[in-house]
């Protein structure tokens, strides 16, 4: 009975932490443009099915990037994503122009 225990208690707590954080809602989306050209904001968030309020997912995020990608427009782009103290995810997408 500890193994199961044990075993039942560890698949709990992962089980918990990973629907604890696909619950997460996005709080902030922000474009941190480098290079000398600057995309309007509207236009970036065009490509983006990830919105301020919305769930956040990874899986989701890397869809937005081969999105952006796929526009032609950027030699780069890097997204990290971090838990704000409100707990929501705040999404900062570093990219550079072509």
């Amino acid at each position: 009975m500890g193994m199961r225990y044990i075993t039942l208690l560890v698949f709990t707590l992962l089980l918990g932490g990973n629907l604890q954080l696909f619950a997460a809602k996005i709080g902030k989306i922000t474009f941190d443009q480098q290079g000398s050209y600057k995309f309007q904001p509207k236009m970036l968030n065009f490509y983006m099915q990830s919105k301020v309020g919305g769930e956040f997912s990874s899986k989701q995020l890397n869809a937005d990037i081969k999105r952006l990608y796929s526009t032609g427009y950027f030699a780069d782009i890097v997204a990290e994503s971090k838990k704000m103290n409100d707990g929501k995810i705040a999404v900062v997408l570093k990219v550079s122009a072509r």
